[in-house]
Order: C-alpha cells, then structure tokens, then sequence
C-alpha cells in the first residue's frame, strides 16, 4: 500500500511541474520555473535534515506534523466530525483538543490545514513536507511573475529575490507556517497586480474574470488572517490602497488631482486600518502596542540570552515602540551581522545574505537616490510610484511590528521571510535602474 501511495504522488510530483512549464513558459518567470521548484523541494529537505542533525529536533515541524497525524486519524474514525471540526467548529472539543500542544487559534488552523495533506498522504511526513514547499512555491513564484510583468527588465532580479534566495527558499519550505504564508498572501498579490494589468473599463467589461477572481481571492483572505493575522493587518490595506488607486488613475478626471488622490488614499488606508483593528484582539487600537511589549516580554524570558535582541521598554507602550523604531529596523533588515554568529550555521548563513542586502543600501545612498522608476514607461510612471509607496509601507510596517514582537534573533530569521523578498527585490531594482541611469549620464558626458 504504501509503495502504490509513493507511486502516485511520484507521479504527480512529476507529471505537475512538467504541464506548468509548459503552460508557463512564455510568462517572464516560465524559464525559471523548474529550476526553482528543485531547488525550493531540495530546500524543503535540507531543512528537516538540518534541525534533525544539526539541532536534534525538528521543533515546530514535528509537533505540527504530529498534530496533524492525529487529527487525520480523527478522520478515518469520523469523517463528519473531523469536517465540522474544520471548517464549523469555532470551539476547540475536549475530543480534539487533547491532541495539540498548541491551542492557540493560529496554530490550530495550521494543524488543520495540514491534517489534510496527512490524509492525502496517508500520514507520510516526507510527502507532506514536499507538498507543502510546492504550495509555498506557487506563491512566490506567481507574485515574482506578476512584479516581472509590471516592472520593466526585471525578470532575473525577480528570480533571485524570490525563487533562489536562500533564506526566502529555506524558512518558506516544508512544515512551517511560512509555506501557507506564502502560497496565500503570494496568489493574493499575484492576483491583484494581474487585475491592475486590465484597463478598468476592460474590467467592467468583462465582469465574469473579476467574478471568479473575488471568489478566489475572498477565501485567501480568510486563511491567511486565521494563520498569521498581522500580516492580514499590513498587506490587505497595501493591496486594496494599491487597487483602488490604479483604478483611479486610469481615470482621465483624476490624473490632474495626483496630491489629492494620494493624501485621499492615505486617509481610506488609515481608516481601513482602524477597521481592520477590530477583527482581532491583538489587533485593537486601545491594546496593540502594549500587546506588542508583552510579546517581547513573553518571548524573552523563554529564549537564550546569546539569541536575544533587547530593546528598551517602558509603561509608555505608545512611546516605547516608537523610540525603537530604528532598532527593530535594523533587527529585522540586517541583522544578525557576521559578529553575531557564534558559530550557528543558520546565523552565519544569515549573516551573509544581510552583509550582502548592507552593501547594496550603501551603494544606493552612494548614487544619492533610489531611481525605481528609471526606465519604466512614461505612460505608467504614477502606478509604479503606487505600487513602490505600498512596498515601502508593507515591508517597513511589517518588518517594525515583526522585530519588536519577536525579541529572538533565529526567530526573526525565519519570520521576515514574509517581506525578505521584497525588500531583495527593491534594492535589486534600484541599483539596476541607478547603474543604468549612471552609465547613460556618463556616456552623454
């Protein structure tokens, strides 16, 4: 039985990416899309191999998957009880509960979304590990399409920041939370930047696209506040601030009141904020700050004093994170450094890529500015300044929260692979469009 079960997913790990590069293949990213899903299931791999050798312990992978195991063996004995469970149940029973080691609401999403794939799988971890870097892989791979496709002369650049970086294809791979991350928020953005691509009377004009893209893209919505709800909190107000001004501009009225479009765009995403507060109570206004310093706190005293990053903290919650606003930047940008090492594997592998991410911030502020938008067709210059605020905004935002919630540094690696590749992919852009806008100056002088 379980060398049929092997042959099948064997089949379909050969047979699905071999129809999607060929279905890809004149997208700007078809090219790359075989040499980086083998990459990224090599990734997935390495990983176990590497907590289970290096460590000793596969951490929260095993756990999950243990989970998940019994909640999939829930289903052999109840499949409608495992289903009510799943997708009615907003209350964990005492039937089920007993299983997890994590009663947190995020972390028993998790269990269920990968107590499917137990059931697909029949309960093999190898396979649950690969499908889960699969998934994973389609997001990134599809929201780096979708930037080749909007930024001009950035198909490579998109490649490395997203499908051959190695943290973002390490800490995104098998079972960890950061592989459903990715595949949701990616097909999000993925679908919001190919909805932009459409002039907005072709959008209304072709209703039943725009249909089957909402029913998509509401349930992505869903998972990903379920699974890592301050994400949600910073990437749908960038998307739809994103959308709603790309719709804008394509109207004529609207392209000679740019200040006032922007600073009324400012105003809807601070309101959507304040909406969105209210989904979670981690999420309200009156405790957000404060909750952020209690994490710090939780987190600190439950990590090793070589791993931690301190920050000063007082009963002004509102102030406190504000003063250290500068260090989680630096936490979460480009930290650990090569002295922050002591000898972990991981650590260095880090360093390296941020001693790398470092030299290109200093080679921007060399040049003096950040050109994005150098080489981009004039007609759409305003859109990519839309779409670049929106980076800037979701990666700062996200990286600040991040950093100040999450106080260990092993940690933080693997958590700001949800914005590490878009933070890549600008500065790639920037010294590209910089160099290009230098070597043309220089050859007119």
């Amino acid at each position: 039985m379980q060398l049929f079960i092997l042959f099948l997913h064997s089949v379909f790990f050969i047979a699905t990416p071999y129809f999607l590069h060929k279905k890809l293949a004149k997208q700007p990213l078809g090219k790359f899309f075989g040499y980086g899903l083998v990459v990224k299931l090599i990734a997935g791999i390495a990983l176990v191999y590497v907590f289970r050798y290096r460590y000793g312990s596969l951490a929260d992978s095993q756990s999950i998957f243990e989970v998940a195991v019994a909640l999939a063996n829930k289903f052999y004995e109840n499949p409608l009880n495992f289903l009510k469970f799943c997708f009615l149940d907003y209350k964990i029973s005492e039937n089920y509960k007993i299983l997890m080691f994590d009663w947190t609401s995020q972390t028993v999403f998790m269990y269920k979304l990968t107590s499917f794939f137990c059931i697909l799988t029949h309960n093999n971890f190898w396979l649950v590990n690969l499908y889960l870097s699969f998934l994973s892989y389609l997001g990134l791979w599809f929201c780096a399409n979708s930037l080749a496709k909007k930024v001009q002369s950035s198909e490579k650049i998109a490649a490395v920041s997203f499908l051959f970086f190695p943290s973002v294809i390490f800490w995104s791979s098998g079972i960890l939370k950061e592989s459903f991350l990715w595949f949701f928020s990616g097909m999000m953005i993925s679908m919001v930047l190919s909805f932009s691509t459409f002039s907005y009377r072709m959008a209304l004009s072709n209703p039943t696209a725009k249909i089957i893209r909402i029913i998509i893209f509401c349930p992505l919505i869903l998972c990903l506040f379920k699974l890592k709800y301050y994400y949600f909190a910073v990437l749908i107000p960038c998307l739809f601030i994103y959308l709603f001004g790309v719709i804008i501009l394509q109207i004529a009225y609207f392209q000679v009141h740019i200040k006032k479009i922007m600073l009324f765009l400012f105003v809807i995403m601070i309101m959507g904020v304040i909406i969105i507060s209210n989904f979670h109570d981690n999420l309200r206004l009156g405790y957000f700050f404060e909750g952020l310093v209690s994490n710090y706190y939780y987190l600190s005293n439950n990590s090793d004093v070589d791993n931690l990053i301190y920050y000063g903290f007082t009963s002004n919650y509102f102030y406190s994170v504000v003063i250290n606003i500068p260090n989680a930047l630096y936490a979460a940008w480009i930290s650990p450094m090569l002295w922050e090492t002591e000898g972990n594997i991981l650590k260095l592998m880090a360093a390296l890529e941020n001693t790398f991410l470092l030299v290109l911030l200093m080679y921007i502020l060399a040049l003096k500015a950040i050109n994005f938008i150098t080489n981009i067709p004039q007609n759409s210059k305003k859109v990519h300044i839309l779409l670049l605020c929106c980076g800037i905004i979701y990666i700062t935002v996200l990286a600040i929260f991040i950093a100040l919630a999450t106080p260990n540094i092993g940690t933080l690696v693997r958590y700001k692979v949800g914005f590490l590749p878009f933070f890549v992919y600008m500065l790639l852009v920037a010294i590209q469009n910089n160099t290009h806008h230098f070597i043309k100056n220089y050859k007119k002088s």
